[in-house]
This record gives structure tokens, sequence and C-alpha cells, in this order.
């Protein structure tokens, strides 16, 4: 029940056991002595009874919430073609494969199941029955929910019940058959051997799989991971049972860490595609949210806050800002946060025909390749090009900066924000916003934290690898505080 409380597919044992129950009552041989047929039928069906309530439920909640955290439908391997079926096999191959258990294992796991039918005689019949119900269920279950298995692990931990079945089978069978065995040294350094191994390389997968870049959500907002994060949100009054909006996110990932309720950007998928939901991707999906109880809007990404214009109506007070994270209070109108411009109060352009940036001489330059004029700037042997600092800065000052760079690599090439002290890095992204034939404009923004005024700003061209690349028309803004 606690299974399938999270996902419905975790109440699938129940099916197992109400086949089993019946399986039992039809062949004679996996017949429970003590048990009269009537009996059979009401297991069978006190067994489907959790089932058809928790579906119940579910469908209550999804109603209640306008949502689909619950999924109470399939989606089965016939609504695929062949291209895709194989192409999905491949990605369930490589994102699971070596996942959960050691290659060894999985060659132990086979035999355990030959052994089983090859000494099906000797093997204690009602475990027999479970399994020849469980094979065929999984099976069935696979088909069923197919295009859950590429990527959603928790579909794919429900067939855990099969290899827990077969150590079980096979453990009672060496008991009974094979006693001598079971208390033998040999047995015992061999079990420790199996169970240690196997705890050494789940350990290394999970440290893997959560830590290293599998998990590009850490890699992206690593904000969300830190356990200050939410002392800091109970700080700013968002408790545990306030419902937030988060954005970007379209998964509920970040819910989940954070630890609250509410709701993401993210499109809920029915079996029938025409009654898809989408939530928070435009003005009335925030405001559906908000009709349904939504408290703060948080916002991950400094450049997120102008690129989702639609959430402009609702960024009016601003109850905190935490490195990338901002978080408002969708009930208090009270205006403390405007991201309207004006003019800049810096505003610095560099086409490169006659003004330079410090640091840059005429030597550099090169006639070659331009966007606009006649020259630009060959970052070839340059990791490090066009800094200029910045000191006069308040907290809360936008900062802009736009580039044209053509590349004749794949090679990392972007425009860096980052503190004139520290070396704190706040922007290095490769975001593009515009292409001109060869040419890409590259953009990068970031709002001031209260931290940094001290040390000041420093904004350069990057090129890491020293490769070949020309750069052009370097415009570099900064606006008044957008926020008080």
């Amino acid at each position: 029940m606690l299974a399938g409380s999270f996902k419905l597919p975790g109440l699938f044992l129940f099916f197992s056991v109400g086949g089993t129950l019946v399986l039992s009552w039809l062949v004679p041989r996996f017949r429970i002595p003590y048990l009269r047929w009537k009996d059979y039928f009401l297991a069978a069906a006190l067994v489907l009874l959790p089932l058809v309530m928790w579906v119940g439920y579910a469908n209550h909640y999804n109603a209640e919430h306008q949502t689909v955290y619950f999924s109470t439908t399939t989606f089965p391997i016939w609504k695929y073609t062949w291209p895709e079926i194989g192409s999905m096999v491949r990605q369930m191959a490589a994102n699971w494969a070596q996942q959960y258990f050691h290659p060894l294992t999985y060659l132990l796991l086979i035999f355990f199941l030959l052994y089983t039918f090859v000494r099906r005689k000797h093997v204690r019949q009602s475990y027999l029955a479970l399994l020849l119900v469980l094979l065929p269920g999984l099976l069935l279950y696979f088909l069923l929910q197919f295009f859950t298995f590429v990527d959603h692990d928790y579909y794919v931990i429900n067939m855990f019940i099969l290899p827990c079945l077969l150590v079980v089978i096979i453990t009672d069978y060496l008991a009974a058959w094979k006693p001598q065995l079971m208390r033998s040294g040999l047995m015992k350094v061999a079990l420790v051997l199996f169970v240690t191994g196997n705890a050494i390389y789940a350990r290394e997968q999970l440290e893997f799989r959560y830590e290293e870049y599998p998990n590009s959500f850490r890699q992206d907002r690593p904000l969300l991971y830190e356990p200050g994060t939410i002392n800091w949100l109970d700080s700013l009054g968002v408790g545990l049972d306030d419902t937030i909006i988060f954005v970007p996110d379209f998964s509920n990932t970040s819910l989940y860490l954070l630890n609250r309720y509410g709701w993401t950007n993210g499109k809920m998928v029915f079996k029938d595609s025409t009654r898809n939901l989408y939530f928070n991707q435009d003005k009335e999906g925030v405001r559906r949210s908000i009709a349904l109880g939504a408290e703060y809007l948080l916002v991950y990404g400094t450049a997120k806050l102008h690129e989702l214009e639609y959430l402009h109506p609702f960024e009016k007070h601003l109850s905190g800002q935490k490195d990338e994270l901002y978080v408002f209070d969708l009930r208090d109108t009270t205006r403390n946060f405007d991201l309207s411009k004006g003019e800049p109060l810096i505003s610095q352009s560099f086409d490169f025909e006659d003004k330079l940036p410090p640091g840059l001489s005429r030597d550099q330059l090169t006639s070659g390749f331009a966007l606009s004029g006649e020259q630009s700037v060959n970052a070839l042997g340059m990791p490090y090009c066009g800094g200029l600092s910045f000191h006069d800065i308040t907290k809360g000052m936008l900062v802009e900066v736009k580039v044209w760079i053509r590349k004749e690599t794949t090679d990392r090439v972007v425009p860096v924000i980052q503190s004139e002290k520290a070396g704190l890095v706040f922007q290095q992204e490769e975001r593009t916003v515009e292409k001109k034939g060869e040419w890409v404009c590259y953009f990068q923004s970031y709002i001031v934290e209260e931290d940094v005024v001290p040390d000041g700003i420093k904004i350069f061209i990057w090129n890491p690898a020293e490769k070949q690349a020309y750069y052009d028309d370097y415009q570099i803004r900064v606006y008044r505080p957008a926020y008080q």
C-alpha cells in the first residue's frame, strides 16, 4: 500500500497474490489445504479491494486539484512504431542496465530462475504458483506501461518483486534440501561477499547517478540541494503548508527538493492528448494556480525573470532573493520589484572600428571577418578577451551583456559575468538570442546581489580552448535596481 500511495503500479503485487490464490484453487497441486473454495474467492476479492479504492481516490484527487499527479492510465507498446520501440529499448538499456545490479548478479538471478524450474518438484508449491503468476504478469505490466520505462525508475523498481522472490525461493529450497550446505562456512563467506559486493556497487551507482552529470538538475540548480535553502524559505514565511509555483521546471523535482506543495510549469499528459494540462506556461495558467491556492511564486534564474514575460504581472512583491532564486509573495500587491529597465545607467558599446575595450591593442584586430564595419577581434590564443570592471554598482542593478561571436569549431566561447575580487562566476551559460549567417549573438544578464557590491563585477569574453574565434559588436548595459 505504501508503494501504491506513491505510484499506482506499486499495487501490482496485489495482482500476483490474487492470481496465486485463483491458481491454487484451479490446480490441485498448488492447493492450500486449510482453505475452502469460498475462501479462495473471498481472498481474491479482498486483494482487489485496495486497488479499486486507490484508483477511485486517485481519480478524485486529480479532479479536485486539476492535475494527474497520480497516473491511472497506461502507455502500451502497441501505440508506437517499430523504430520508436527500438529507440526506447536502447534508452532503457542505457539508463537502467547497470543502474541497479552488477552484471554478475544478473547472471546469478537468471541461474536462480532456471534452477527453480529444473527443481520445481522440490520447490515449495505456493512459491512456484506465485512465480508462475508473476512472470506473465510482469510481462503484461511491461507491455502496458512500456513508455514509462524509458526514464521513470519507479516503474522499473516495481519489477524487483521478481528477484526478491527468486532469492526467497532458492533460500527456502536450500534450507529444506541442502541444510548442510546452508550451514557451511563456505556458504556464509559467499553470502557475505555477495551482499558486500552488491552494496558497494549500489553505492557507487547511486553516487554517480545523483552527484555526477546524469543528475542535470543538480548541476543546473545546486541551490535547491543545499540544506540551508529550506530554512531560508522558512525565514521568509514560506511554510511547509504554503502552496508555491516554481518555474522553470517541467517536472515536480523542485517541489520535492524544497518539500513544498504546489505546481511547476510542466505538462501533464493524459492518454487522450486533447486533454493535456499545461501549468503556469501563460498568464491564465498562473491565475488558475492562484485560484487553486498558490501563495508564492519562485523563479529560478535571473535570465528567466526577463525571458518569462507572462510572469511580470505577478512579480510585484519580492520577499527575498538567494543567489539565482527569487521568491515573490502573490498575496502582497505592494510593489517593491520592477523589471521595467528605463534608460541604462551605464552603456558601453564596441564595434572595434574606433573604440577598443581596455587592454585590447589594435594588433589583435582583424579585417578578415566582421559583423558590422570592417574589423572584429580574433581571439586565437586569448583565453580572456575584452575585460571590463565595474565598481560603482548597488544591490539590485541589472547587468546585461551582448556580443556577436563567429566560431570555426564547437569549442565554448561565451561572455562571462563574475565577481571582481572573489572570482565567483555568476553567468557563463551559452545563451543565444539571435543568428546572422555564421555569427551568433550571445547574451548574459545578472542582478547584483548585496554581498557583491563591495567587490564589484568583471565582464569578459572567455575562450578556454584558445581556438580561433571572432567577436564583434560587444555591448554592456547596466540598469537601475529592479527592487528596493
